[in-house]
């Protein structure tokens, strides 16, 4: 009985073992089903780490190749911004360079014409002087005339012509045997003239020789004369700006009726004058114009 129960206890024995060693067999394959999958997981946790790690290269390439972009967007973006820039810049400087054209080529032609027209003047002017020249130089006797030393005031030619007629066409003369002008003592007391009446000579520059004769005209209006002319002394005479004259001895010249050659020369003489000063400055005129033409031209090139 006894061994019965040992026997008894031996195969619940056995079978507890097999049954703990089937379960140790069954947790064994479990553990190692376990560790293979471990391993795996571990393998694919390892495969997903280099992904990541990969991807976050890729992520920090993309990043710097982002960057780099950017930077060269914002490059471009400037250089773009320069150009508009410039562009902006070269349109404002060449509507600047085509006003200063414009006025350049407004001014050059304002010039041309100007010194074209003073061209033209100075033409005439000296064709003028030259015609003056050669009707002055026609009177009788011109380099012996007291008519070259006799300068009167522009505007009273016609009044000294009619005062002194045809006497400015004779020479000064140191003797009184031949025929001419000469110089005699002043006058001690001179005979005024009438009132309303001014002396000639007031307008006039002449030798001595003709003070005597000068000191005895008077210059009035042409209104004035037929009133004053009973008031004259002997020797006296009156004279208008337009060449009339009164005679103290009733003689009467109007002006237009007969006008005295001395007037006439005298009238050419200070146009001569006037002639050769409007020359003078009209050739200054020209050459500070032909300046400006020149500098006018020069900003066309």
């Amino acid at each position: 009985r006894c061994k019965d129960l040992a026997t008894s206890k031996s195969r619940a024995a056995e079978s507890d073992f097999e049954e703990t060693s089937e379960k140790f067999a069954q947790i064994s394959a479990e553990l190692k089903s376990t560790g293979a999958r471990i391993i795996k997981a571990k393998d694919s946790i390892l495969l997903l780490e280099n992904t990541i790690a990969d991807e976050k290269k890729k992520t920090i390439q993309i990043q710097e190749d982002l960057k780099l972009k950017k930077e060269r967007l914002l490059a471009e973006r400037k250089k773009i911004r320069l150009i508009e820039e410039a562009s902006v810049a070269a349109d404002k400087e060449m509507n600047d360079i085509s006003c200063v054209r414009d006025e350049a080529r407004n001014l050059e032609e304002k010039s041309r014409l100007a010194y074209t027209t003073l061209e033209g003047k100075l033409a005439a002017l000296k064709e003028e002087e030259s015609s003056l020249k050669l009707l002055v130089e026609e009177q009788d006797n011109s380099a012996v005339q007291v008519f070259d030393k006799v300068f009167v005031e522009k505007g009273y030619e016609s009044a000294l012509g009619a005062a002194m007629e045809d006497d400015l066409a004779f020479p000064l003369i140191l003797s009184n045997n031949s025929s001419g002008w000469f110089e005699l003592p002043s006058i001690v007391e001179i005979v005024d003239l009438p009132k309303g009446a001014r002396s000639l000579g007031d307008k006039v520059n002449a030798p001595k020789a003709l003070s005597r004769k000068l000191q005895y005209v008077g210059l009035v209006e042409s209104a004035d004369g037929p009133k004053l002319q009973n008031l004259l002394a002997p020797g006296q005479r009156l004279v208008s700006k337009n060449g009339d004259m009164w005679r103290w001895d009733g003689f009467c010249s109007m002006a237009g009726e007969s006008l005295p050659k001395a007037a006439i020369t005298l009238k050419r003489k200070n146009r001569l004058k006037d002639v050769n000063d409007e020359i003078g400055k009209t050739s200054k005129e020209l050459e500070a114009l032909e300046i400006d033409l020149n500098k006018a031209q020069g900003k066309l090139k």
